[in-house]
């Protein structure tokens, strides 16, 4: 960053986002986060690694993230940069994201998320009771983000998973329009690849997601579950607020392809559950 003359003639104010958490929670146990203003922090707002009972309630996140994690890593030829507004890395029980409003985050609103090392062999990192509830999206790169990298042997899941009542705007709009990978923000966001997302008792219920740079979303699941049953979540009561020809995305087992918005969205989103409306703004 660098300025040719100086700046404090040229601009009123100047912000940088600082490389650390708003909240650093670590394994903690029991810890709640309430009625907080958390803004200008660069890495994450609350960053959490495996632990169990956090719960995150009636807290304003703006202007999350951006700052470098790494240089050249996951074979990229340029810097990778992270940022959400509340995150868990690892495994994960009982925890609750309600009523907060998000925006203007470089990376996710709210994730749960974890590629398990090949070190770690048969280790369990399940994510269970997990809530995302009555909260207000705004301008992340993905409203929601979540992934469980399970690798052969490994019988790792996410259960009892519900995102209900959220309203989210415009993914992948704003302060994150400035990422190298472009084409990727959604509301909902699954990375897919075939050793990721086993899940059971998930659901998708009474959320709006209206507008987005990139797709509307990418749920994807490469595992079934033990007993043979999809990992793929109920996607019920949802209102979609898409233009014609904008990609939509894509929900599926096997597949990562995007299908465009239009006329047949509608059809292929009521094969997920019942009540979605999918609306052409």
């Amino acid at each position: 960053l660098r300025s040719e003359t100086n700046p404090g003639s040229r601009f009123k104010s100047i912000e940088f986002n600082v490389k650390c958490h708003g909240f650093g929670v670590g394994g903690s146990r029991d810890v709640t986060i309430e009625n907080f203003t958390i803004k200008y922090v660069g890495v994450h707002g609350v960053g959490a690694g495996t632990c169990k009972g956090l719960t995150v309630r009636n807290c304003e996140f703006g202007w999350i993230g951006g700052s470098i994690q790494a240089e050249a890593i996951f074979g990229r030829d340029y810097p990778t940069r992270l940022g959400n507004a509340v995150e868990i890395y690892g495994g994960c029980e009982d925890y609750t994201v309600e009523n907060c409003y998000m925006y203007q985050v470089y990376d996710a609103g709210v994730t749960h998320q974890f590629n398990i090392p090949e070190s770690k062999g048969t280790v369990r990192y399940d994510q269970r009771n997990v809530r995302y509830v009555g909260n207000v999206f705004e301008k992340c790169n993905y409203s929601i983000e979540y992934f469980l990298t399970a690798r052969k042997g490994n019988d790792s899941l996410m259960e009892n998973i519900l995102f209900e009542d959220n309203l989210m705007f415009d993914a992948g709009v704003g302060f994150c329009e400035q990422r190298p990978d472009r084409n990727e923000g959604a509301h909902i966001k699954a990375w897919y690849h075939g050793s990721r997302n086993r899940a059971k008792n998930y659901v998708i219920r009474n959320n709006v997601m209206c507008g987005a740079g990139d797709m509307m979303v990418q749920i994807c699941s490469g595992l079934k579950n033990a007993d043979g049953s999809s990992s793929l979540p109920l996607i019920e009561n949802n209102i979609f607020i898409g233009k014609n020809g904008q990609q939509f995305g894509c929900i599926s087992e096997t597949s990562g392809s995007r299908l465009t918005y239009g006329t047949d969205t509608q059809g292929f989103v009521d094969t997920f559950g019942k009540g979605n409306k999918c609306l052409v703004k």
